[in-house]
């Protein structure tokens, strides 16, 4: 993803205590010193020319955690940095974070990966294909909202015929049997699908979960989906059209998709710029087993990947007839949204809900380990897999697996230090605008200094006593709950610092290097460059005293 972001080069605002973030873009304001005593937990921060140098003095013996931080607005903003530092001895533990070592934990069952391509790739063609035809639908005023005397929904046993294309412009139409009926499901099987997959009594419980729980969770939180066919439901399509968009011998699987060309009538004219070949419904598509895809392998999956797309429907739906948008949610924010989705699901199947600090204890029971492996796992494995090269990625991307898991654990965050979270998340789909402009609406601030909290308190979160609670994270104990996962455990990349030898990194913009050092004995010097000069004010750097 590359667009140019928007309206966000302001001065970052100062807080409260050490935390001082003020002065970036075009702001006079001089940068603050970094301190130079810190006691343990006690953090300070500064941004360009005052970043340029971190000196402590020789009675500041102690363990330190320096992050240094992109705070460009554009992802591609790539800024080269380079440590070098001077008195300063290696880590006392050989692997530099001796809290960060993984903890044992049951392995989470093998499973090949979503593809993070497809769904990205459909939904940039989303923003290129239909956002031009936003501005010309809006203009009739329409609003097909749930009516409340809803038209006849199909019978069971009908044949239903839809196009599985996603596109305006081609076709690939397949036929189906509609063979479950809910209050908000309407669930229709392909009828080529192959034989031996899931039964009637499969499809009648996934209705059930989508009324009983799916739904009323998902809606809470993000709003109602449209209603332009008038029958009151939406379209769950069990199709081998999902499972042929898979790459055979990729390690990845296409689950299922939302495709917002749906939504919108097949006929242009003066007044609607039409989608020729729209099915005209509320329609999720989803995978079927097949001779690759076990019958158990669909049962467990499609309770999240139906919870995920119906938030990819709830915005596009909302952006198409309520909030008159201009285009359709960037990408990055737009699958953070929907895994969130994910995670308001396994709270709610769980029994258990944000701001409870869940480690390993919380999700053993279980109950909680079958919720966890149907909403929840795979979030944690794609945050798992962003701690592994954050000073490489950044959570304003959604190109990968890892920097999604970044962008959901980051609106958690954000949902939590913000407070109100059901208007945050309604606030976020119902917004006109799009990406951080839409994010720091729904903040009421620039998101920016609160993604570089974020990315520090990856390290300091139930490891670092005395922190400010802006380097907390009060829903979730990563460092114990990642062990679900097995021997991988709770792996931020830290690099050693030591003296003499120079470090440097390419950061992204969002993107956050880790470096840990031990100062004592001796005046310890750190100077930080960027292209052999002083750092831009873009740069933020945390100094942390951890031990």
């Amino acid at each position: 993803m590359n667009p140019a972001r928007r309206g966000l080069a302001r001065a970052l605002p100062a807080v409260a205590g050490v935390f001082v973030l003020a002065g970036c873009g075009d702001s006079p304001t001089a940068p603050p010193a970094l301190k130079q005593t810190l006691a343990v937990g006690e953090a300070t921060t500064s941004y360009g020319s005052g970043a340029a140098r971190v000196t402590l003095p020789a009675n500041a013996a102690g363990e330190y955690l320096l992050v240094l931080f992109n705070a460009s607005e554009a992802v591609d903003g790539r800024l080269q940095v380079a440590v070098s530092a001077q008195g300063v001895l290696s880590p006392a533990s050989a692997s530099a974070a001796p809290a960060l070592a993984a903890q044992a934990g049951s392995a989470a069952p093998a499973r090949v990966v979503p593809d993070a391509g497809f769904e990205r790739r459909l939904r940039e063609r989303e923003r290129a294909e239909l956002s031009p035809r936003l501005a010309a639908l809006r203009t009739q005023g329409a609003e097909p909202r749930r009516s409340r005397a809803a038209a006849a929904a199909p019978a069971l046993g009908d044949r239903l015929r839809f196009n599985t294309a996603t596109s305006c412009t081609a076709a690939a139409t397949r036929t189906g049997r509609v063979v479950a009926l809910g209050r908000h499901a309407l669930v229709v099987a392909d009828s080529a699908s192959p034989a031996g997959g899931l039964t009637t009594a499969d499809y009648a419980r996934v209705a059930g979960l989508f009324d009983e729980l799916i739904y009323p969770t998902v809606t809470a939180a993000f709003g109602e989906p449209s209603d332009v066919d008038q029958n009151g439901r939406v379209v769950l399509f069990f199709t081998e059209a999902v499972n042929a968009l898979s790459q055979p011998g990729s390690g990845t699987v296409v689950q299922g998709f939302h495709w917002a060309g749906d939504l919108f009538p097949r006929d242009s004219s003066r007044t609607i710029a039409g989608c020729r070949n729209s099915n005209l419904a509320e329609m999720l598509y989803l995978m079927v087993p097949d001779a690759a895809w076990s019958a158990d392998y669909v049962r467990t999956i499609v309770p999240g990947v139906v919870g995920h797309e119906l938030q990819h429907l709830i915005n596009a739906s909302t952006r198409l007839y309520v909030s008159q948008a201009d285009e359709f949610e960037e990408t990055w924010l737009n699958e953070g949204l929907s895994h969130v989705a994910e995670e308001l699901l396994f709270y709610r199947s769980a029994g258990l809900g944000p701001r409870r600090d869940l480690g390993a204890a919380a999700l053993a029971p279980p109950s909680v380990q079958a919720a966890l492996d149907n909403y929840q796992l795979a979030n944690l494995d794609r945050l798992a897999r962003y701690l592994t090269r954050p000073e490489a990625s950044s959570a304003m991307d959604g190109d990968e697996l890892s920097t999604r898991g970044a962008i959901w654990a980051f609106l958690r965050y954000a949902a939590d230090r913000r407070g109100g979270e059901a208007e945050f998340w309604s606030k976020l789909v119902g917004s006109k605008r799009s990406g951080l402009e839409n994010l720091r609406d729904a903040l009421g601030s620039d998101p920016l200094p609160v993604l570089h909290d974020w990315n520090v308190s990856l390290y300091t979160d139930n490891a670092v006593p005395g922190v400010d609670a802006r380097l907390t994270q009060p829903s979730w104990d990563f460092r114990s709950a990642l062990s679900v996962l097995g021997g991988r455990g709770y792996a931020l990349a830290l690099r050693a610092l030591g003296a003499g030898t120079p470090l440097s990194a390419s950061l992204p913009g969002g993107g956050a290097w880790f470096l840990r050092f031990r100062a004592g004995g001796a005046p310890a010097v750190v100077s930080v460059t960027s292209g052999g000069s002083t750092p831009p004010r873009q740069l933020r750097a945390t100094l942390v005293r951890v031990e």
